[in-house]
């Protein structure tokens, strides 16, 4: 999707378009975004499009909003594919795999009826304990933001958050890892990014 993107857009001034993982340094490259925005020192708006698929969207993008937000930045769109919550602290790392609750599995096999099950305790007893389901907040300069969801498997798209509007959020049928190669993923990204 990347090099997609990076070739549909076209625009005399779009700045770049870049790839980062996960655990990126934000913070540096937040700064990296404010130092090389040639187009602020001339006057005309940055736009900021965030586009991430599981920790990369439920981590790395909201790190990345953040530490914009920090230096007066804002964040025009986030397209987010399955965002899966990640804690900082090592010790809360098994709340990615605590199911967000919006579906509990469709699969009717064996296993998925297991899983279906499992998922469904877990969460009834998330309805009991709140703090147990992660959700993932969205930093306030955000404008609008696109999600797509599953819930065939673990990990799943947790819950955002979020003050912006509009937020869209819609419920796929797939497993976490066709997430990335979502036609309609792909579809809002680009156009997201050309605008």
């Amino acid at each position: 999707m990347y090099h997609a993107i990076r070739s549909s857009i076209g625009k005399p001034n779009v700045v770049d378009v870049h790839y980062r993982p996960w655990d990126h340094d934000w913070w540096e490259f937040a700064k990296f975004i404010q130092y090389n925005n040639t187009l602020a020192r001339h006057g005309d708006p940055l736009v900021v499009v965030l586009i991430g698929f599981s920790w990369g969207a439920g981590w790395g993008a909201m790190r990345l909003a953040r530490e914009l937000q920090a230096l007066g930045i804002e964040v025009r769109d986030m397209v987010l594919s399955d965002p899966v919550y990640r804690s900082a602290w090592w010790l809360l790392a098994w709340r990615s795999k605590f199911p967000s609750g919006h579906g509990q599995g469709k699969e009717r096999t064996k296993i998925g009826l297991l899983f279906r099950a499992a998922c469904c305790l877990l969460w009834r007893l998330g309805q009991a304990l709140p703090w147990l389901v992660p959700e993932i907040a969205v930093p306030d300069k955000v404008e609008r933001m696109w999600v797509a969801r599953q819930s065939q498997n673990l990990p799943q798209g947790h819950d955002l958050s979020s003050r912006c509007w509009p937020h869209e959020t819609y419920d796929y049928s797939v497993r976490h890892a066709a997430m990335d190669d979502l036609k309609e993923f792909h579809s809002v990204a680009k156009r997201r990014a050309a605008e």
